[in-house]
This record gives structure tokens, sequence and C-alpha cells, in this order.
């Protein structure tokens, strides 16, 4: 089944026709391609679940941190890994480093839309610093791939709120500046953006994106290789074995990690608090002088 953003109930007429592809399909093996995963309804959610794991040759890719998240909790009985976007893989040789001018705005226009009236003041703003400003919306636009690359790699600036906006970009070599949409397709898929070294820059406010631009990067050579190799394993596994490599869970460990700035009040468990002084211990030490010591505290600051 093809990438894209709507596992979940957001597009829900393309989740009701998963679901039925998957009961369909009960003896096939079926590989769900990088997905952007979201719901907002719990029985939505509980109901793509049942169906999901109750297939037993079902892989789902994610194609960000906090879908991978959603995946590893809804769909515990299927193959749950992430991958980049595979149009990260598409090698775009005809890329202008030197001799660019004006920025590109691409915005959406449908319900995931976060910048609404916004957008004028985007566009204001990209034409007061002096250069000359396009503005496409992709779902309209009637190039096809290779002449609208050929068309963003003329700017040197991007500016969207479009996952594949930022993407476009990236392959082209074009420095971007991303916008937020109602959901966490941007603002997660940075994981990405900065592995494959891009110069996609996510701005979380409109100050962030008025602060961005006063400096904008140089354009440069994307390298598809790293993304090609994480397709490769997969499809090469698929042909000799007919099944996806297996996890890593330590790199499953790493990817799904998040930072905790907030916490909840309510006491850990004694039994939870030692597993984790217990696995510090295991922590090196400088010429294993083991030289770390652990306090516990049972009372809130």
């Amino acid at each position: 089944m093809s990438s894209g953003g709507n596992l979940g109930d957001l597009w829900l007429n393309g989740e009701i026709k998963r679901r039925a592809i998957i009961q369909k399909c009960s003896d096939n093996l079926i590989i769900s391609f990088p997905q952007t995963i979201a719901f907002n309804s719990k029985k939505e959610a509980e109901i793509s679940a049942k169906i999901y794991n109750a297939h037993p040759n079902l892989h789902v890719f994610a194609r960000d941190v906090k879908s991978y998240s959603t995946a590893k909790e809804l769909f515990p009985s299927n193959f749950v890994d992430q991958l980049p976007d595979p149009v990260f893989t598409l090698s775009y040789l005809n890329s202008n480093v030197d001799d660019r001018d004006g920025i590109l705005c691409i915005f959406r226009n449908d319900k995931e839309d976060f910048l609404k009236g916004r957008k004028v003041g985007i566009i204001n703003h990209c034409k007061s610093l002096g250069s000359p400003v396009d503005v496409v919306d992709i779902e309209n636009n009637k190039d096809d791939l290779k002449t609208f690359l050929d068309r963003i790699s003329k700017y040197k600036l991007v500016v969207t709120d479009r996952f594949h906006g930022a993407v476009f970009a990236s392959i082209t070599g074009t420095p971007c500046l991303a916008l937020l949409t109602i959901n966490h397709k941007i603002i997660e898929s940075n994981f990405w953006f900065r592995k494959l070294k891009t110069k996609t820059f996510i701005c979380k406010s409109f100050e962030e994106f008025e602060e961005k631009m006063l400096v904008i990067p140089k354009s440069y050579k994307y390298n598809s290789s790293f993304a090609k190799a994480l397709y490769y394993r997969v499809l090469f596994s698929i042909k000799e074995n007919e099944t996806v490599p297996i996890s890593n869970p330590v790199q499953d460990c790493i990817i799904s990690r998040r930072s905790i700035r907030r916490w909840e009040k309510y006491d850990v468990s004694k039994e939870i608090l030692y597993d984790i002084i217990n696995a510090g211990i295991y922590a090196p030490s400088g010429s294993n002088a083991q030289c770390v010591k652990f306090r516990s505290f049972f009372s809130y600051l």
C-alpha cells in the first residue's frame, strides 16, 4: 500500500479503503509504505487496531517518529518500523546550485491547513525582503514531476506548509522553511530532514519564520544514497526471504525516545525506580572507576 498521510481518521475514506484491503487480503504479505499516522477518535483507532492486528503478515512503516510510536502502540501484533518518505530516494540531477533567485511559496488549501489567513502576511513578508515571490498549490499544479522539480530548482528558497513541498525542496537542493500543519506531519519529520542532511528548517511560529528569513542558506547538492540504502535493505529482504528484515530493538528504543519537559504528579513504583537505577549501574565509567552514586527521593520537591 502506498505511502502518504492518510493512515488515521483525518482522511477517513482512505483509512476505510485501507481496512478493506487488509481484511480482504488476509493471506497476502502486505506492506504499508511510510505513512503519517494520527487518530483523533479513539473509536476509529480501535477499529483500525482490531483489523490490522488480525492480519498475520502485515508490515506497517511510519515516516516520522511520532507516527512510529503510535503504530507501535496500536499495532503490537504487526511488524512496525520507520522509513523516510520514498520521495527522498529520488536523485535529481539538474540541481542548479549557483544561479537561483526568488522565493517559491507552496501552500495547502484543505483541512490540514493550519495557516489560514496568515498566508497573506507570510507572502507579504517575503516580498518585503526584495525578492520576487511566486505562489503555487501542488494540488492544482499541472506540471509533471520533473517539470515541477525543475521549476523549484530555480528558486533560492521554498516556503511551504506541505510535507512534499519540503521534500521536493530537499531533493532539488533548495533551502526550505517548513511551516506547521494541524497535525504532526511537518514537525515530527524533522528527524529525517536532519538525518538526510537537507537544509529544510521547521518554523514553529511566525516569529521564528521571520528570524530564519534573515539568513537564507546557500543551495546544495542533495545525496539520496542513504535513503536508497534503507529501502534496498527492505526490498532485498522481501525478494530473498519474502519478509521484511526484523527490527532492531536498540534502534527502536533510540528512535522512539522522547524528551520530557513536563511531568505528571503521580508516584512511580519502587520497582520501576530500581529497574532504572539498575540500568544506570551498567553505564560505562572512565577507567572503570564506577564512581557514580545514586540517591532516591520519594517525595515531591
